[in-house]
Formats: C-alpha cells, structure tokens, sequence
C-alpha cells in the first residue's frame, strides 16, 4: 500500500507541473502490477490523454470501466474513458467492444452510440444492460443519459425504475429522483416523494429543508413555516442553519418579528465574532424591508458604546454599513477597532480597503505599510505591492 500510495503521489504531482508525458512514463513502468486497480488504472488514463498517448492506452481504459463496480465509480469511469475515445477513432472503437459481455462495457458503449448521434441503438444497448445487471450501475446510468440529453420526465421514470429495483430504495436515489421531478416543474410530485426520502432517512436534515423549500416556491410559505418548525423540534436546538431557514420563511410570510428574534438569536448565541457576523446580512436585509435601518444601526452603537473594550460589535457595524453602502461609517467603525486592537493586521487591511474605495489614496497607503510593517511576511508584501499596481 505504501508503494501504491508513493507511486501515486509521484505521478499526480507530475502532472499537477504540467508533466504529463513524464507522469504517463512513471506509471506505464508499473501499471502491471495494479492492473485491477481503479484509482491508479484512472491516473493512467488521465495521463495518457494528456500526454497524446489515448491509442496506447486504451485497453487500460477498458480495464478501468470493468474494474468499476459501483454506479459513481462507473460514472467516472466512463467520462475519463470517453474523454480518451474521442481523441481516437470512436466509430471504430464501437466495433471492437460491441460483443464486450461486462455491465461497464455495455455502458461505455451506450455512450459512444450516444456520442455519435445514434441515441436509439445508445438506449436499446441500455435497456439491455439493465436486464442484465444485478445491481444498479447500468439502470443509474440510463438516468443520466436522459438527464444529459433534458429528457427530465424520462430521467424521472427511470429512476423510479431504478427505484423500484432490489436495493434501490435508497435515500440517495430518492433524493435524486425529487430533484428530477423539480427540475422537471412538477413540484407537486416532488413533494410527494420527499415523505418517502424523509421515511428511509428520518435523520436526513437535508429533506426537511427541501421541502420547505419546495413549499415556498410553490407559494405555500405556511406550510413550509410549518415544516420547518417541525424540524426544528425535530432535530433541536443546535441546528443553525434550520433555524435560520425558518426565519427566513417567517419573513417570506410576513411574520417580521419573529423572524428577526430568531436572527438576532442566532447571533447572540454565536461562539466568536466569525459566527456573529454571518447573520448580519440577514439582520440588515429583514430592517430594510421594514424600513428600521437606523434602529438597528443605534441598536450595535448602544453596544458599541456598552463594551468599551470589545472589537465584536464594531465588526457588526462596519458589516453593517457595510451591507446599507455606507463607506464613511464603515471606516468610522473600523478606524475604532483597530484603535482597540491594533495589532490586528486582518482589520487593517480591511480598513485600507476601505479607504482605498473611499479614495483616501494616502491614508489607504499608510495603512498598508502599517499592516506590511506588523506583518513583514508574503501576504502583507503582495497586497503592498497591488496596492501600488492598481494606483500605477
């Protein structure tokens, strides 16, 4: 495993310098030795065609599509595969796999009748290859060909096919199958389909939320408040992003109050300055809708003026200003937060920022030099250095 793992990192930091010949030379050396596996077989491939070596290749390409043995492994495998074929004669290629017996033959050469054109024989090869398997792999893939080519309805049948195959009552196909049906505009089935995703993943948080969000662009925000309320109940207190999805959807229903004590939660129950000014827009663009910038603006200079020593709430107002474009403010504050915290370069560069927006050129330069000066390292050197670039 370690010889495996250091070949890998050889060839893959090759290629990260552009060496793709060089990266194709390494593996070719040893690639017999790990002729069944996929991680490596694909490293090949990627260099192959990198390096203008497809024809060489390619019956490691096919080893790679037969190594694959689950639906996502198989997906990747065929458009690194095909991404070989077409730098070669994909006609031709049609007809050495055609009798290829695997479910990731059939699948590849579905794709290549569908990459000429010939989506006919690419779904007769398909429907074949379902038949056929025993697992997933070929019928998850008869969902993606319809999805590439739009045919959402015919992708969203298939996976309900593919739904209904032993083991393919999964979360993951379920969900796949809601965002099919939505993309489709058929909202209402998609809904539908979500209880059946929430009874197979009771503690998938994600499925709530989709609901709700289906709910709401359906123009039902009350029974999405509804859903989210019950999430909430259902998953407690420590989901945040539930939480602020609720507050959301109260506002969307016009329950402003109650949407801005859940933001204003949030922020109050936040660990660090970080996790506090996350939901600053969120406050903001709740005051401008109810037309109380200026409360909420006196709300954080009352804690300004309250915690004398503290640099959090006069990141909140400079964030503040920030989102209602008031320039001036926003300096003001930050101007007062590195006086309470000067060593702090990230806030001096902001404040240069600022400045340099304002088109204070030389007060937005002598904050640079400060913050270069503090922090004489490579970060502080390169926005010096912009800095002077985009003043020419």
């Amino acid at each position: 495993d370690a010889d495996r793992e250091g070949l890998m990192r050889v060839a893959r930091s090759l290629m990260a310098n552009s060496l793709a010949e060089e990266s194709f030379t390494v593996l070719s050396a040893r690639i017999d030795e790990f002729d069944r596996d996929p991680l490596l077989l694909g490293q090949y491939c990627q260099a192959a065609t990198m390096a203008g070596k497809a024809e060489e290749a390619w019956p490691r390409a096919l080893a790679l599509v037969r190594a694959s043995d689950t639906s996502t492994a198989l997906e990747g495998a065929l458009k690194m595969t095909m991404s070989m074929a077409r730098k070669l004669d994909v006609e031709a290629l049609i007809g050495e796999i055609a009798e290829g017996r695997s479910i990731g033959e059939r699948c590849l050469l579905a794709e290549m009748h569908e990459y000429t054109g010939d989506s006919e024989a690419a779904d007769g090869v398909l429907a074949a290859a379902v038949e056929a398997d025993e697992g997933l792999m070929a019928a998850s893939q008869r969902v993606r060909m319809l999805q590439s080519r739009g045919d959402l309805d015919q992708a969203a049948e298939a996976m309900r096919a593919l739904i209904a195959l032993p083991k393919g009552r999964r979360p993951v196909y379920m969900r796949r199958l809601v965002d099919l049906l939505a993309s489709s505009g058929d909202l209402e089935a998609a809904v539908a389909e979500v209880e059946e995703w929430k009874r197979l993943a009771p503690g998938d948080r994600t499925a709530w939320q989709k609901r709700a969000d289906l709910l709401t662009e359906m123009g039902k925000v009350g029974e999405a408040v509804v859903e989210l309320r019950r999430a909430a109940a259902t998953f407690g207190t420590e989901d945040d992003e539930m939480k602020a999805s609720l507050a959301a959807a109260l506002v969307e229903a016009g329950d402003y109050r109650e949407g801005e004590r859940i933001y204003r939660k949030l922020y109050e129950e936040a660990d660090d300055a970080g996790g506090k000014l996350k939901w600053i827009a969120s406050m903001v663009d709740l005051a401008r809708q109810e037309g109380r910038e200026d409360e909420l603006v006196e709300d954080f200079e009352r804690r300004k003026r309250a915690n004398p020593r503290e640099v959090t709430p006069l990141l909140a107002l400079a964030a503040i200003y920030r989102e209602l474009s008031d320039e001036g403010g926003q300096q003001e504050a930050l101007v007062e937060a590195v006086r309470r915290r000067p060593g702090d370069v990230k806030l001096i560069n902001e404040l240069a920022e600022v400045l340099e927006d304002l088109g204070d050129f030389e007060k937005a330069l002598n904050w640079r030099r400060e913050a270069s000066k503090r922090d004489p390292g490579p970060d502080s050197k390169r926005r010096l250095a912009d800095y002077h670039f985009r003043q020419g």
